[in-house]
């Protein structure tokens, strides 16, 4: 039943005999639709309309009182089903009491919903319209509509909305509550009675579009409508509604755990609308703004909603589609983004198969495609779009792997904390648009950094003249291409000072042909590697991802004893959400487990070497979520397949590359997911469940990604200034604070205090970069890292600390 809604007691009771005649059939044993078998339906049949108009609010009011009786429920359905056709007159009252009651009884329906609209229409043709009726028919329309989408379904949502007289309300009924919908809602109603009359025609137009892509039929009467409003005027409307979609309604229903919460999500009746309005966008030509608008629109339907899954794939599928018949750069950037960010595996079949649609009526690879479709953003230089907005200076830079800068100066060249009150004041339009620029460009970047890096487990590589249109020199790409080391023909070499310079500054001579590819560490001698990290220590870059310091994973003896599966990263306990979200990021396919038949192994499909990884995981079946989904999983062997068979391969038929990027994965998923590296879990199961597990891995030995950072940190914390404060022992970073001495774990992050060895909890927070903004980093991505070196600044400085909650610990001795 409809939440929010409390069912009066009928005002106006039907004549007692009404009830009597009623009683006599619910007591009866003998229940069918069709009344006249029965002695008890023949006399309801054989009495006049009045009287029959009064057996079915009778009928309707002991339902009310008695909703589970089995008696009152046949003979309730038995009568609805016959007088509900009859030609009966009903009061006001009476009509906002069926309609009350038809909102109550959702999903179900009594009285069929064509019959009590019909019921209502002729009441209004011959009574008027009334507010109270109004109101309710409004209200009814907007709940049947949520609860169903079929095209009879909808055609009544229509009709009921047409009859109800709300204000701005359109011919298609647009149903309410939804933060988009009340924008159109309100938007219509200010509109002109001449425009209003176009957009009714094109929103009726819209709803049309019943199959999943549009027919040509359909877009010519499509180009007809758009044409009538004229394309600046739909544009606007579609930026403003579609910019709302996901926004929280306010729907009046109460939230039931087990169930989504109706303000996120889309009624039925309104995706139908929204999905024929992007398909207009089909007509547009060379749009960028357009393009971005879908792009947005299909992020925000994909995404997740609890208990539910993703809020609206209907609408998402849609954006995609159109996002993949348009031919221009914006269009398939938008297509990259969406494919890097999504997480399910049905979202991600649809990008690909937008993608591919694409490529194929471009003639050209997916790869190729993404490569070539990224925008410049009119960018004035590499990395940087610099204006001048009166009197100030505005510089948007790319300074990361994710993140792109809004920056002003003044005249004097002086940079300032924030948009100058002038530029509020008088350039409202153009700090509005480089905003937008600034937020479109960091949504592309992660696509354009996850392309990159997968370059290097899917063989991927460019001649000279091609990679350095779409990478050196390109506007945008170029932030990343030039901080990273490329291998022309086997001789690695990095942008620097104008030129592409060997390790040890020296311009290399490229031939015009020379095949280019991303440099790894697996492939050079262990000084050239090392020259490499001291490289971008010493020019102070930050690599958009793990390049130089990349960890490398060669055959152990134990690999080699076992033969064709590696135990390396077996035992270990992970979060299996984290490990879900993460493990798709990187291209695995992965569904939770839970307490139903869902057992699956994570796998990664490498086609160009014809393989496929397997890592397998078990689930912890003593913790679940409410929902029955297992908390952790427990971690077991990497094997290699090849993709036409499941008989697992020696790994020494796995190349070096291809191993060392697949047990980087493997160690990542590690890294990030185990239970270990949860600082409070010594307070919830350190001395429970995993309690073992938690200290081994805690402060165990350092794996490699960990032998990676101690390096780093080695080189970079001498030259802070609390360098004399830090020093290394074996796997920890020890600080010396005012209050005691702590050791931070490489691996994990988490602290021991001496002298006891005392455990020391501090949750990182949002605003742990905050102390280091000043410290660069040889690459991006290692969020331990982070978290160690805000721990340093911290604890070095122990006796500024204020938290109390970390001052109890310390001063605990």
């Amino acid at each position: 039943m409809a939440e929010g809604i409390t069912l009066p007691a009928i005002s106006e009771k039907p004549d007692p005999r009404c009830y009597e005649l009623f009683d006599a059939l619910a007591n009866s044993t003998y229940y069918n639709k069709e009344l006249i078998f029965s002695e008890e339906g023949r006399a309801i049949m054989n009495e006049e309309p009045p009287v029959q108009t009064g057996v079915l609010l009778a009928c309707l009011d002991r339902k009310a009182a008695n909703p589970y009786r089995i008696s009152t429920v046949y003979a309730a359905k038995s009568i609805c089903a016959v007088l509900s056709t009859k030609e009966l007159e009903f009061s006001e009252c009476d009509i906002v009491y069926m309609l009350n009651f038809a909102i109550q009884e959702l999903p179900q329906a009594l009285i069929p919903h064509f019959n009590l609209i019909d019921f209502v229409e002729h009441h209004i043709q011959t009574e008027g319209l009334t507010p109270a009726i109004g109101s309710r028919l409004s209200a009814y329309a907007d709940a049947i509509s949520s609860r169903a989408n079929t095209s009879e379904i909808k055609k009544w949502v229509r009709k009921a909305k047409s009859l109800s007289g709300e204000a701005g309300a359109s011919k298609v009924g647009i149903i309410p509550n939804e933060a988009w919908s009340d924008r159109a809602i309100a938007d219509l109603a200010s509109m002109d009675s001449e425009l209003r009359k176009k957009w009714d025609q094109l929103l009726v137009h819209s709803i049309a579009l019943t199959s999943t892509n549009p027919s040509k039929k359909w877009l010519a009467q499509a180009q007809k409508e758009l044409d009538n409003i004229g394309k600046e005027e739909y544009q606007n409307k579609l930026t403003s509604w579609f910019s709302l979609i996901g926004k929280k309604g306010t729907k009046p229903f109460t939230i039931n755990e087990y169930e989504g919460d109706p303000n996120e999500l889309i009624t039925p009746s309104n995706v139908d609308i929204l999905k024929g309005l992007a398909w207009y966008c089909s007509l547009f030509q060379q749009n960028d703004d357009i393009a971005r608008v879908l792009g947005n629109t299909a992020e925000v339907c994909f995404k997740k909603v609890p208990n539910v899954g993703a809020r609206c794939p209907k609408l998402a599928n849609a954006c995609v589609a159109v996002l993949a018949g348009m031919p221009f750069k914006e269009a398939i950037a938008q297509l990259s983004r969406l494919k890097t960010g999504a997480k399910k595996s049905s979202s991600l079949k649809q990008i690909d198969k937008g993608l591919v649609q694409a490529a194929d009526r471009s003639g050209m690879t997916v790869i190729d495609l993404q490569e070539m479709s990224v925008p410049d953003y009119g960018f004035t230089e590499i990395g940087k779009l610099i204006k001048q907005v009166g009197d100030y200076q505005a510089e948007i830079a790319i300074n990361g792997a994710r993140s792109a800068e809004l920056l002003w100066t003044d005249a004097k060249g002086k940079t300032l904390n924030s948009v100058p009150a002038a530029v509020k004041r008088d350039f409202a339009d153009d700090l509005k648009t480089l905003k937008k620029t600034a937020t479109d460009i960091e949504k592309i970047l992660p696509s354009i950094r996850s392309r990159i890096e997968s370059s290097l487990l899917q063989n991927h590589h460019w001649n000279y003249k091609a990679w350095k249109e779409r990478y050196l020199d390109h506007l945008v790409c170029g932030a990343f291409a030039r901080r990273l080391i490329w291998n022309f023909n086997g001789k690695a070499g990095i942008w620097s000072n104008g030129q592409i310079v060997d390790v040890s500054g020296n311009p290399l001579e490229i031939e015009e042909f020379a095949i280019v590819e991303l440099w790894h560490p697996i492939g050079a001698q262990a000084a050239e590697v090392q020259a490499w990290r001291q490289w971008m220590i010493d020019h102070d870059i930050t690599q958009p991802f793990k390049q130089a310091h990349r960890e490398i994973y060669v055959l152990t003896d134990a690999e080699l004893q076992t033969e064709t599966y590696s135990n390396r990263f077996a035992a270990h306990i992970i979060k299996q959400h984290q490990f879900t979200e993460l493990a798709k990021q990187r291209g695995w396919k992965y569904n939770l487990q839970g307490q139903w038949d869902s057992a699956n192994t994570p796998e990664l499909v490498l086609l160009p070497w014809d393989l496929r990884v397997e890592f397998f995981v078990e689930p912890v079946e003593n913790e679940t979520s409410n929902s029955g989904i297992f908390t952790n999983v427990a971690t077991d062997q990497v094997r290699f397949t090849r993709l036409n068979t499941a008989d697992p391969l020696p790994l020494t038929e796995i190349l070096p590359i291809v191993f060392t990027e697949v047990m980087r994965d493997v160690d990542l998923f590690i890294g990030v997911c185990s239970v270990g590296n949860d600082p409070t879990w010594q307070d919830t199961g350190a001395h429970g469940a995993y309690g073992a597990y938690w200290n081994n891995y805690s402060f165990g030995d350092l794996t490699e990604t960990a032998e990676t950072r101690k390096e780093v940190l080695q080189a970079i914390i001498p030259r802070l200034k609390i360098g004399s404060r830090c020093s290394f022992k074996d796997k920890f970073l020890v600080v010396q604070g005012d209050l005691r001495t702590y050791n931070i774990h490489l691996g994990s992050g988490n602290i021991l205090m001496e002298p006891n060895g005392q455990y020391l909890c501090i949750v990182p927070s949002s605003n742990d970069r905050k102390e280091q903004e000043d410290v660069v980093l040889p690459f991006e991505g290692d969020r331990t890292m982070s978290i160690i070196l805000s721990k340093c600044f911290l604890l070095a400085n122990d006796s500024k600390i204020k938290d109390s909650s970390i001052l109890s610990q310390i001063r605990r001795k």
